[in-house]
Order: structure tokens, then C-alpha cells, then sequence
């Protein structure tokens, strides 16, 4: 007997259903298409800061972490963060894809300024390419965004694929917090290896 697929409507109202994500999802929601954007990077921008507060050594995040120094740029934090094993290469791809999508909006003067709305092609492209949303599509083709292709089904994938994201990288502080925290109450010799 085929198992029966769980309903689309229910797997979207967990996903809104979880704190960080009510909150989250209301601060995007009353945004404009390029303020959701702009909003959602900077979020992600700044856990992948706390992240770097949180496994460099005392003192060095908050030089490293300045606008000009090695980790005082979106790119720079998302390579870097790959480069130590601190986030996969699924995540790497998104978050620089979510970089991209920022970038177009950001630069409003540049070619894809004034093209950024969820309803323009390179904004939902650069969606459609989000490893969250090409799952969503696998497990759930009917998903709204798949087959209406709407502005609004776009800023819906997008928005649960900033709370993915978010979420691992909230998950992988979360870790590296708990090792942090017993390896400072492990007797010395523990701590020397």
C-alpha cells in the first residue's frame, strides 16, 4: 500500500509554526520584495557573525568581524564559515545565492536594480536555484510557487528558505556553544587532547 504524501498546507504551517519563524517570517512579510530581501540577508549576514563570535578565540571575532578586515563581508563569512567545516557545501551554495539575490537588490542602480520584485525572472531564478526550495519542488510539485509561478509563491519559498537556513546556522552555533561550554569544564588533561 503507497504511503500517503503528507499535505503541502500542513508542512508550510510548521514551517510558520516554530518561534524564531513566526517572528522572523512577520518582520519579511511586512517588507517590500526588496526590503524582505535586504532584511533577510542582513539576518543571516549577522548569525553568521555571532557564529564566528562563538568559535574564534576571545578578543579576535570583533577585529575580524569589522567592515574591512578578513571576515567584514557577507562573501567573506560565507567562505570562510566553509572553509572551517562550519557550515556544508549545500548551505554554502544557498547562502551565496541569497548573497546574489541581496546584491541585485541592493545596487539599485546597477542592471538588476529596479528588476528585484519576486515576480521579476532573475530574482525567482535565482530562488528556483535554493537547494530548500529545489527539495520543496521534489517532494511537493504542485508546491504554489511551481505551478502558478507567482510573485507571492516566490516570496513564500524564499522566506522558508531564509528560515532553513537560519535554522541550521542557529543549530550549528548551538553546537559548537555546547562544545565550547564543556570543554571549558573539562578537568585540563581532557582539554590538552
Amino acid at each position: 500500500m503507497a504511503k500517503t504524501a503528507e499535505p503541502k498546507t500542513d508542512r508550510i504551517e510548521h514551517a510558520k509554526a516554530s518561534p524564531w519563524t513566526k517572528v522572523n517570517y512577520k518582520v519579511l512579510h511586512d517588507e517590500s520584495d526588496r526590503g524582505c530581501v535586504l532584511v533577510a540577508a542582513a539576518m543571516l549576514d549577522e548569525q553568521l557573525g555571532e557564529l564566528f563570535q562563538i568559535v574564534l578565540r576571545d578578543g579576535t571575532a570583533e577585529h575580524l568581524l569589522k567592515q574591512d578586515a578578513a571576515l567584514g563581508s557577507f562573501s567573506r563569512r560565507i567562505d570562510m564559515a566553509h572553509a572551517l567545516g562550519l557550515i556544508d557545501e549545500e548551505f554554502h551554495h544557498d547562502l551565496h545565492i541569497v548573497r546574489k539575490i541581496r546584491n541585485d537588490a541592493a545596487h539599485f542602480e546597477r542592471r538588476l536594480g529596479h528588476e528585484t520584485g519576486f515576480d521579476s525572472q532573475p530574482t525567482s531564478q535565482r530562488v528556483r536555484e535554493l537547494n530548500y526550495v529545489k527539495k520543496v519542488h521534489m517532494a511537493s510539485p504542485e508546491f504554489e510557487p511551481f505551478r502558478s509561478d507567482s510573485k507571492e509563491g516566490w516570496r513564500l519559498a524564499f522566506c522558508m528558505a531564509i528560515s532553513a537556513i537560519s535554522g541550521y546556522l542557529m543549530g550549528v552555533m548551538r553546537v559548537h556553544q555546547i562544545a565550547q561550554e564543556a570543554l571549558e569544564g573539562a578537568p585540563l588533561e581532557r582539554r590538552m587532547g
